[in-house]
């Protein structure tokens, strides 16, 4: 991949999140079953995001091709794991970007029913174990007692508390979390990865993922 291409990836979306060391674009197509999430708090800032099918598009068609062959297979690993999902992403990684990505934690704290996130994510570019980090686990109110899906308010709380990281070692992986409660973020690197995310899963078998912790699940 040229710096020309990661750059086309990382800056196409939109630029409220770059200060944040976000590039993340929304999943418009209706890959796997959704299901509605029912929030106790709805006043959160509404952000538009761009569409990741649509930004492949306009891509060279070998890079085209390529994303959209990862994007298949997320989908059809996510599938193996879910059978229905409330939300569902990409990110983008790299340095271009900053150090790492600002810690958050995702809207469905807010909600009725929490489920695990499957997070499919790829290493496209480089050697080095992506690294994924998370702080422990909050209770449900605390993050609505502090606000805790804010930017400012989740960054505070984890600059007073440590983390620990978890290393992706492969080119595949498959991270099952928690991501309504606990915080976490990705470090960026020279390298370029790529994280599929299917939100607020409803898993077929849910003893596969019974813990406060990430866990990568073997492929």
């Amino acid at each position: 991949m040229t710096n020309y291409e990661i750059n086309a990836l990382l800056y196409g979306t939109n630029s409220i999140f770059h200060n944040d060391g976000l590039s993340i674009y929304l999943l418009t197509g209706h890959y796997i079953d959704r299901h509605e999430m029912n929030f106790f708090q709805t006043d959160f800032e509404k952000v538009k995001l761009n569409s990741i099918e649509e930004k492949i598009e306009f891509l060279p068609n070998e890079f085209k091709g390529k994303l959209n062959r990862l994007l298949n297979d997320a989908v059809h690993t996510a599938k193996r794991y879910t059978y229905s999902i409330a939300r569902q992403g990409v990110l983008f990684s790299h340095s271009n970007l900053e150090h790492s990505m600002k810690p958050h934690i995702h809207r469905q704290a807010y909600c009725d029913n929490i489920l695990p996130c499957i997070t499919v994510h790829y290493r496209l570019k480089g050697n080095d174990p992506a690294i994924f980090n998370y702080w422990e686990t909050i209770t449900q109110e605390e993050a609505i007692t502090n606000d805790l899906c804010r930017r400012d308010t989740i960054i505070d709380w984890c600059n007073s508390r440590t983390h620990k990281s978890l290393l992706l070692p492969n080119d595949k992986n498959v991270v099952l979390f928690n991501s309504g409660l606990v915080p976490h973020t990705v470090t960026h690197s020279d390298d370029f990865n790529v994280y599929f995310i299917f939100d607020n899963a409803k898993l077929h078998d849910t003893n596969l993922f019974k813990s406060d912790i990430p866990v990568i699940i073997q492929e």
